[in-house]
């Protein structure tokens, strides 16, 4: 194999004809819900080509940032924003490599960024990460130090997202009591109650409770 073989992917390249370019466009397009035109534009800019070609190969740079400034086209960072306006995409490389023509399928990692993403993560602790792993039906097998450890776990992440969104929001929160996630549970079993409006194990009501007690 001769040098040009080894490093194909590499250096210069046409964004029109390189497949690594139409495979960030294709995702960025998508996610992000534009038209062909706002990506032939932004890699229109020398700037924008440069950050791409450099993502793609200096190792030292792990992620490339895709958003959208306020009059609608996509800006190419090199880092991740400190705050967005709106949702942007992100990649990531599994390993401090180069991404040529022949690995950038799977040496990427990607996905999109959330304009408030505190919002997003505690979504998915309640709505996703809870509920799994604290159903019992789900430890069958496990012995029950590991079963107690990661209820630990779900609880205390629960706990500190509950407590850092109130710190946004300028409120001051206690921690969740520890087994109110199994009192919710049986709450909303009962028909014809909510246990979210009223009940003495909502956020309303600790909420209220613990910024007043503060």
């Amino acid at each position: 194999m001769d040098d040009d073989e080894e490093v194909e992917g590499l250096g210069s390249s046409n964004p029109t004809t390189d497949p690594r370019y139409e495979f960030l466009s294709d995702y960025v397009l998508r996610a992000m819900k534009l038209k062909p035109d706002r990506w032939n534009k932004c890699i229109g800019l020398d700037d924008n080509r440069l950050k791409i070609n450099d993502f793609f190969e200096k190792p030292e740079n792990p992620q490339l940032i895709f958003m959208t400034n306020t009059a609608g086209n996509i800006e190419v960072r090199l880092d991740f924003p400190n705050q967005l306006r709106s949702k942007a995409v992100y990649f990531v490389k599994r390993n401090n490599e180069m991404i040529g023509r022949d690995n950038y399928k799977h040496g990427l990692v990607y996905g999109d960024l959330s304009y408030a993403p505190l919002e997003q993560l505690s979504a998915l602790v309640d709505e996703v990460l809870s509920p799994l792993l604290s159903n019992e039906r789900n430890h069958k097998g496990w012995p029950t130090v590991v079963s107690q450890d990661v209820l630990r776990h779900v609880h205390n992440l629960r706990s500190q997202v509950y407590v850092v969104g109130g710190q946004v929001k300028g409120k001051t929160l206690l921690p969740l009591p520890e087994g109110a996630e199994k009192i919710e549970d049986v709450t909303e079993q009962d028909d014809g109650y909510d246990s979210r409006e009223g009940s003495p194990h909502s956020d309303d009501f600790y909420e209220d409770n613990y910024t007043n007690r503060v």
